[in-house]
């Protein structure tokens, strides 16, 4: 699915930059394992009724329930992340997984490096949306790894950017994506820790 397509696109560019990548599936990853990793670059539909796609659920719900946890707190501000929601916005709740997990990060004390973005089918190509995407996410992460202090994320543009965790709770529907979530780990930490490899 189209997720996958951009989950494999986002994987190859950042090890074409030398980043320390690694692609995982989020279907059978333990939520917690995301609050050990360095940057965490997440890429999620949203099915019919505001569902996450099959077998995502666990992932999803475990993030949701760290960030009501009091234990978990603000001790993460470390992980840098970004969320990419893939959609319509013909449903009626549309992104609304992406906008959960984002949300989520926000509220453990991720630090996130771009707005989330909710990509919408309706308004275009889904693949060109995720580029303006990736690039910012890259280029800051790149400088990370360098040891460069990041400054603000580079600007871009397209229909979807810019959507904050406060937005309105609403999805749509993907068919046939699995989501996936591409770990970029700058610490050079061995391979393997992050799950199950989807690539």
């Amino acid at each position: 699915g189209t997720c996958r397509r951009i989950a494999m696109r986002t994987h190859a560019k950042a090890v074409a930059l030398g980043l320390d990548a690694e692609l995982t599936d989020v279907c059978g990853y333990d939520a917690e394992q995301v609050l050990h990793e360095k940057a965490v670059l997440v890429i999620l539909p949203t099915y019919q009724d505001g569902r996450p796609p099959e077998g995502a659920s666990p992932f999803v719900d475990g993030l949701v329930d760290a960030s009501r946890d009091f234990r978990v707190g603000q001790a993460n501000g470390n992980i840098a992340f970004a969320v990419f929601g893939a959609g319509s916005s013909v449903y009626q709740h549309f992104n609304s997984v992406a906008r959960r997990v984002d949300a989520a990060l926000g509220t453990v004390g991720a630090r996130r490096i771009v707005p989330r973005v909710d990509a919408d089918e309706a308004a275009g190509d889904v693949l060109a949306q995720a580029d303006a995407w990736l690039a910012a996410c890259l280029d800051l992460l790149a400088k990370e790894a360098k040891g460069q202090p990041p400054g603000p994320s580079a600007p871009f543009k397209h229909a979807g950017a810019a959507m904050e965790a406060g937005d309105s709770d609403s999805d749509s529907e993907a068919g046939g994506d699995q989501p996936l979530m591409d770990l970029e780990d700058l610490a050079g930490a061995p391979q393997g820790q992050g799950g199950k490899d989807a690539g």
